[in-house]
């Protein structure tokens, strides 16, 4: 009997006219296979005597499909006519498990070669050559190519890879801890794995794990925080929290910057200065008050000592220096230097200027000293409407009266003029007349006596005056009116000014029998009247007040004689202000347009002003000095016997 042969067939002769022999008919056997088998064999039986066989195997291991075999079947010798052909596909080899089988039924009626097509199917999705489970392969995960039977290494990565014993079967298995902040330590829950997974790790007991700057074993620092997870916080800073001091000033102490130790966090303490003229810049020399950043800020004080002058707000070293004849910039008592005053200064004026020299008494100013009145004896009367220029004379306009004090109506620049018989006037500069009146006639107890001080203030379309003169008498008056007497004192001492921002709030110079120091104060609304209260004045400096200005409701100067400087602060007493007491001589008359601008003018003829270290001598006239007004810093006027001083001029 001939076996099974691989094709090409061997040539067959072929009788004719009879039954073919066994060897004059066969079957082509053509095998086709869409996976990759080991081996595909092929075997043959006598249908009616299944005992009578024969197989061929071929190995396919490593064809790629699709691919076929090709397998000539000729019957025995001594077999029927009717052939049962076989197909099986083996995995890997000829002896492995069977995953594909065809079988065929063929009877050989003539000689010749016939064709039989036999299409094998298994499972293999992932190609790797070994079934799948369902077609009666070995193979374990048919989707994953790394994992079949033929692999004898087990590796860790979450796969059966050899198909034995389970996935990582063999491997050394260990707890491994999420790590989410990437510091090396993880926590919670352990994965037992026989390797770590991405942002596993084999150590645990972070106490913070969204903090990569906590786990265990990490250097504690002084910080706040558990650093080292070991259930404390900044445990090696054993200082940190105790008291502790910076030159006296109390504080904790604390974590350094750098976390690395504890330091006190006491700020050292603060030099405060006194700044008692309130610019921002403390007495230059003035003592320390070192005050600690848990106490209060010193009130008036600062934290700077560069004022040359604290009792002058204009001057400092931080200032700009101005045409007022001071030290505006510190700069070591150089006044109006960078020719700020472009080429003027103190100045007492003659003619030209002054049209005729007489004996002035008193000078008033108008609103920012546009219109300067200045009146004297024997009815002088000479008139400026600008900040330049010769003077108008209008010499006995308003009679031939020795007029003592004057004030300026802030509404139109006219003037109202207090003199020597009571007498009272009203001038408009380069008006025919002037209007006259005079206590002499007043409605209530006539008073011929020299009037010595003057105020008034506007009121609706109205303007009233106050005098007084030297028997203590107060009158009031409104143009067009005959004054009338509002009191007058018992004594008969006399008040020498009058003074004040409102008339509720009047100031009097008083006279005395002892020639000493004394202030009235009176309210025109209320009709009352009140002694004020001296307080430090020496005996050698105790004269009677002069003059007094008020720069408002509740501040003002006072001067007198032997040298009396006082100052008020709106409550019921005066206080000693001069700078020098050793300085005595007579105090005429003062004019302060604001606390640090107490211009004086005096009976030596020196014009005056108080600062820290002494008295401030602006100018010095030809001779005695009656009255002074100044509508600022920058504009100053003062007068005497034949004498008129202008700054700037």
């Amino acid at each position: 009997m001939k076996g099974l042969i691989l094709l090409p067939l061997a040539l067959l002769f072929l009788g004719c006219g009879h039954p073919p022999g066994a060897t004059e008919a066969a079957v082509h056997v053509q095998a086709s296979y869409d996976f990759r088998a080991g081996c595909i064999v092929v075997e043959a039986h006598d249908k009616d005597a299944p005992a009578k066989a024969q197989s061929q195997r071929i190995v396919v291991k490593g064809r790629l499909p699709p691919a076929k075999v090709d397998i000539a079947v000729f019957r025995g010798a001594d077999w029927g006519r009717t052939l049962a052909i076989t197909v099986t596909a083996h995995e890997q080899k000829c002896d492995g498990p069977e995953v594909a089988r065809a079988t065929r039924e063929y009877t050989l009626e003539k000689a010749g070669v016939e064709t039989l097509e036999v299409a094998l199917s298994a499972t293999d999705a992932d190609g790797d050559g070994y079934m799948a489970p369902s077609s009666g392969g070995t193979d374990c995960d048919d989707s994953d190519k790394e994992s079949n039977p033929g692999i004898t290494t087990e590796v860790c990565d979450g796969r059966d890879n050899d198909c034995r014993n389970g996935v990582d079967d063999g491997l050394t298995f260990s707890d491994y801890y999420l790590d989410e902040d990437g510091d090396g330590v993880g926590a919670g829950a352990p994965v037992h794995a026989c390797a770590p997974s991405s942002h596993y790790v084999a150590l645990s007991g972070d106490c913070d794990d969204k903090d990569p700057a906590r786990f265990p074993g990490n250097p504690e620092l002084c910080n706040g925080v558990d650093d080292n997870c070991a259930g404390g916080i900044d445990e090696p800073f054993t200082q940190k929290g105790q008291s502790c001091s910076n030159t006296g000033c109390p504080g904790t102490y604390v974590c350094n910057s750098a976390h690395t130790g504890t330091e006190c966090n006491a700020l050292p303490p603060t030099s405060y200065y006194p700044d008692a003229d309130g610019d921002g810049e403390g007495a230059l020399g003035s003592a320390p008050q070192n005050v600690c950043a848990t106490d209060p800020v010193p009130a008036g004080k600062v934290t700077n000592h560069t004022d040359c002058d604290d009792l002058d707000a204009y001057n400092k070293s931080t200032g700009t220096e101005l045409c007022d004849d001071r030290d505006n910039n510190c700069a070591n008592g150089k006044t109006d230097e960078a020719a700020v005053c472009a080429g003027k200064g103190w100045k007492q004026l003659g003619s030209p200027t002054i049209p005729t020299s007489h004996g002035w008494n008193t000078v008033a100013l108008g609103t920012g000293g546009l219109q300067v009145w200045i009146a004297g004896l024997s009815g002088a009367l000479i008139y400026r409407g600008s900040s330049t220029g010769a003077f108008t004379d209008f010499n006995q306009k308003c009679g031939n009266i020795n007029w003592n004090a004057a004030w300026v109506r802030p509404s139109d620049g006219s003037v109202f003029l207090a003199g020597d018989g009571g007498s009272l006037a009203m001038y408009t500069a380069n008006a025919a007349s002037c209007t006259s009146s005079s206590t002499a006639s007043a409605s209530n107890t006539p008073s011929s006596r020299p009037l010595q001080g003057i105020i008034g203030f506007e009121s609706g379309g109205t303007t009233t005056l106050y005098v007084v003169n030297d028997e203590g008498a107060f009158y009031s008056w409104t143009p067009g009116d005959a004054p009338t007497l509002k009191f007058q004192r018992s004594s008969g001492d006399p008040y020498w000014d009058i003074h004040g921002v409102t008339p509720s709030t009047l100031l009097l110079a008083a006279g005395n029998s002892s020639s000493t120091a004394d202030i009235h104060s009176y309210n025109v609304t209320t009709d009352s009247r009140a002694s004020f209260t001296l307080s430090g004045v020496p005996s050698a400096n105790n004269g009677t007040v002069q003059g007094l200005w008020a720069w408002d409701s509740t501040h003002a100067y006072a001067v007198g004689k032997k040298g009396l400087l006082l100052w008020w602060d709106g409550n019921a007493t005066w206080y000693f202000f001069s700078p020098d007491p050793s300085m005595k001589v007579d105090l005429n008359s003062v004019s302060a347009p604001d606390a640090y601008s107490a211009y004086i003018a005096s009976q030596d003829g020196k014009i005056r002003r108080p600062v820290v270290g002494g008295w401030v001598e602006h100018f010095t006239a030809t001779g005695a000095l009656k009255d002074i007004a100044a509508s600022s810093r920058q504009d100053i006027w003062a007068v005497g016997n034949g004498i008129v001083v202008h700054f700037p001029e």
